[in-house]
């Protein structure tokens, strides 16, 4: 699964060497106080306006975004984020389509036409995934799409069962395992908090799926408490389409995951022009990937692959 079609470029290299309706999603601004988004852009946060490469959009599931690695790409690389942190008075979580018309209609604002760069951290690349898929779709170029530790939605559901018991039994081992490290290495608290918050996820999606219909059936806005549940589930019930080009999919190094049969983390069963997929150090945590100093293993995958910058 190697072999992208755009060739990293020296400069690239040198460079890693040295350094339908619209949705009401708010949120990011009360979170990012050095968020900057353009008059007229419901959704989209200007990182970088400014340089000559084809801007790169990211989309994230919040705050930081891509502002965390701007030092670390090309000085002339243009930058963008959407974020999905928060609904503002939706009865429900909007769906991977809807979110992915909603932010191509302000990238086009940006770029009318492409080369298109896009990438999506964690279930934002999802969203990241169905914009690219649409710009193919209608002839635009995309030559550069990465996923940043982004399951596939249906990866259990296309195990055997005998796959899935191993791949759940796994999955309770490894967080044994690092809770014992956690504990082993005197830290305590973040033993807690992992164990805290695996419950607290767990008991949010068993609440929404008791009470959704009562929301629902009344027209009211799902509880704040509830729309991390509400989202969840509506992201993994996203079906992708066929991807027929190539793209880069970035895992954290953790034990577990290099044990997995299928490196691509579900993406072979729709990726028809094949995955390139490319391990990092991340702290063993799905949640440092995309924080320094972690970020910067990802940086120096992706960068190769930034297209080049525009000739005037």
């Amino acid at each position: 699964m190697t072999g992208y079609p755009q060739r990293p470029s020296a400069a690239s290299l040198s460079y890693l060497q040295t350094a339908n309706p619209p949705l009401h999603l708010a949120g990011a601004e009360e979170s990012n106080p050095t968020y900057r988004r353009p008059c007229g852009y419901r959704h989209l946060e200007i990182i970088r306006a400014s340089g000559n490469r084809p801007p790169l959009f990211c989309i994230f599931p919040g705050p930081p975004g891509s502002s965390e690695f701007l030092d670390l790409l090309p000085a002339d690389q243009p930058s963008y984020d959407f974020y999905f942190t928060k609904l503002d008075g939706a009865s429900n979580f909007p769906s991977v389509e809807q979110l992915a018309l909603t932010f191509l209609g302000e990238i086009r604002k940006i770029q009318a036409h492409g080369p298109y760069q896009l990438c999506g951290y964690s279930k934002a690349g999802l969203v990241a995934y169905e914009i690219a898929r649409i710009l193919l779709s209608e002839g635009e170029s995309v030559p550069f799409l990465a996923l940043f530790e982004t399951w596939h939605p249906g990866y259990e559901q296309h195990l055997t069962r005998s796959e899935l018991v191993r791949f759940r039994l796994m999955h309770i081992a490894d967080r044994l395992r690092k809770y014992g490290w956690n504990l082993t290495e005197g830290r305590f608290l973040d033993t807690v908090a992992l164990v805290w918050k695996g419950i607290s996820k767990r008991a949010k999606l068993f609440g929404w799926r008791v009470s959704r219909r009562v929301f629902r059936t009344a027209s009211q806005p799902v509880p704040k408490g509830m729309q991390q549940a509400e989202s969840i589930v509506v992201l993994k019930s996203f079906v992708p389409k066929p991807y027929p080009k190539r793209f880069v999919l970035i895992r954290t190094d953790d034990p577990f995951e290099r044990k997995l049969k299928d490196p691509t983390l579900g993406w072979r069963v729709c990726a028809t022009g094949g995955v390139d997929v490319h391990f990092v150090p991340g702290d063993q945590d799905h949640g440092t990937m995309m924080n320094k100093p972690h970020v910067r293993g990802v940086m120096e995958k992706i960068i190769p692959y930034l297209a080049e910058p525009l000739k005037r």
